[in-house]
């Protein structure tokens, strides 16, 4: 299956080499690194440290456009490190010039060296260079290379298409050496367009193609994707690096004015590239650098010293869902999480991460059960939190017994109790008394195998006995889960508010008087028996 051809290569990515001689460089070309910058002191010198901070065997310049840069702070840093350093050139806008125009300049400052754009708030690591040089020179028809990063839209790692938060897990120095490791023998994957954080360009590429096109695309945002279909007209394509990693913070240039000036560049080149958009739907849909974030995650995970905490869930989203994400985000820096939830057809789905898009593995239970435990040991699981059952394939019950690991169960429902999750009868409403509360939930959510109530509850002894803790989140549902479970003791633990510290305004309360109404908002969803069960118990 495609799950065990990852997972052969994910183990096989063990066996790896030193990033020193990796690499037998086909030109000797010196590069130019061209750096635009404005504003953002801190991600100017992380950037600017980290690129001189790894030597490579590529001969490179540094070539820094201040784009009439206010903040003085940065130009003293410029003018300090120019000092020290013999192979950075500044080039001074005496107007802010944007984006394209600034990159421009650096692109013709010398006519023979290839170029990398790099953004001011980017961190790059190892002997980065040295690998796009690698990648670029792999075939004569690669016009541009890409990274991975956190940020990078159809770069991105470790959720595609996403601005991922990678902060306080891993170093981008981690990151990018798991990546070279990992994916050194994987050469590349072609993409529909470059990503302008860092974007490698061969120069015979910028001879053929031209230089970015400041009349349509003069602040920024969008260049590269036309350079891209221009070069892909004549014959380029492009790259994405496999084994290179590079961290990009994201909008510090353009800060609150980036969604305006995406939208009007996505407008220019639906007008230039009718089938730009196209292009790019078919990649998201193919994702065909699944495996190679899989690969990655599967060992930065494993190499963690932070716990491996395995969630288990239904696929229903809601509020278990929620609550998972809340758990994890509030524990970043104190455990790795993957995440299982049921398919279709005996078939589960291992998220390598709480979000919902993460990277998954699915494995066909229960004939590949043994492959899933296999899994579990190598990644080196050290508990496993129960967050449903509903839907759940039968042997992963006993999943904690195989890995010899202890086990944790929140009540999120009532599922546990006649495999109705809300205790409803057909019309919607609460089932209060116990007595008809069998035969009326089970009217409304016929049990699973259609077995009697009372044998629903003896098959979940099986689990509620052997946990090693039980929550709930309230007092009321403990009361009531013990009422059939008499030998739990669940402990009360109300859900955790991770939105709490938001930047939220304060509350502007309006004052009305007691015969007036008071007109409530409620900005979401609420489900019909919800709110019918809320207005009942009331």
């Amino acid at each position: 299956s495609n799950t065990k051809n990852k997972l052969n290569n994910a183990y096989k990515g063990e066996k790896t080499h030193s990033l020193k001689g990796l690499f037998s460089l086909s030109s000797s070309k010196t590069i130019d690194i061209i750096i635009p910058i404005y504003r953002g002191y801190k991600d100017v010198r992380d950037c600017l440290e980290s690129v001189l901070k790894y030597q490579q065997k590529q001969k490179f310049n540094i070539i820094i456009i201040d784009d009439a840069c206010p903040d003085v702070k940065i130009k003293k840093y410029l003018k300090f490190i120019v000092s020290q350093n013999q192979n950075i050139t500044i080039l001074e806008n005496k107007t802010n010039l944007g984006f394209v125009a600034s990159v421009n300049m650096g692109m013709v400052l010398h006519n023979d060296n290839d170029v990398v754009l790099l953004n001011s708030d980017t961190i790059v690591s190892n002997n980065w260079l040295d690998r796009m040089h690698q990648c670029i020179y792999r075939s004569k028809t690669i016009g541009t290379v890409t990274p991975f990063s956190n940020n990078a839209t159809i770069c991105s790692f470790p959720i595609f298409c996403k601005n991922n938060d990678l902060s306080l897990r891993w170093t981008p120095h981690e990151i990018d050496q798991t990546f070279s490791k990992i994916n050194h023998n994987v050469e590349s994957v072609e993409i529909p367009t470059a990503v302008g954080f860092c974007m490698y360009i061969k120069r015979e590429c910028i001879k053929d193609v031209g230089l970015f096109d400041v009349k349509n695309f003069g602040r920024g945002y969008g260049e590269e994707n036309d350079f891209c279909m221009r070069a892909i007209k004549k014959g380029w394509r492009h790259e994405l690096c496999a084994n290179t990693f590079v961290y990009h913070t994201g909008g510090v240039s353009f800060n609150i004015e980036k969604k305006e000036r995406i939208a009007l560049a996505m407008e220019t080149m639906n007008k230039l590239h009718f089938d730009y958009h196209k292009r790019v739907h078919e990649h998201i849909m193919q994702n065909p650098a699944s495996s190679l974030r899989v690969n990655v995650m599967i060992h930065l995970i494993r190499k963690s010293s932070r716990p491996v905490i395995l969630f288990i869930s239904h696929n229903m989203g809601g509020g278990t869902e929620k609550h998972i994400e809340e758990l994890v985000f509030i524990n970043k820096t104190r455990m790795d999480a993957i995440i299982i939830r049921p398919g279709d057809n005996g078939q589960i789905i291992l998220s390598l991460g709480a979000e919902i898009e993460s990277e998954s593995l699915y494995f066909f239970l229960p004939d590949e059960y043994a492959e899933l435990v296999k899994f579990c040991k190598y990644l080196q699981v050290t508990r496993i939190h129960f967050h449903h059952i509903l839907d759940l394939e039968p042997s992963l019950w006993g999943l904690y017994k195989d890995l010899d690991i202890l086990f944790d169960i929140t009540f999120h429902d009532y599922y546990f109790i006649n495999a109705n999750p809300k205790l409803i009868n057909a019309d919607m409403k609460f089932c209060a008394n116990r007595e008809t509360r069998d035969s009326l939930c089970v009217e409304a959510y016929p049990i699973p195998g259609g077995v009697t109530p009372d044998v629903w509850r003896r098959n979940q002894t099986l689990l509620l006995k052997n946990a090693n803790r039980i929550f709930a989140p309230s007092q009321y549902m403990a009361n009531l889960m013990q009422s059939y479970f008499p030998y739990i003791k669940p402990t009360i633990t109300y859900h955790s508010d991770w939105e709490q510290d938001a930047p939220y305004p304060d509350i502007a309360p309006v004052k009305i008087s007691s015969n007036e109404p008071m007109k409530i908002l409620v900005l979401g969803a609420l489900s019909q028996e919800f709110i019918k069960m809320n207005a009942y118990q009331k």
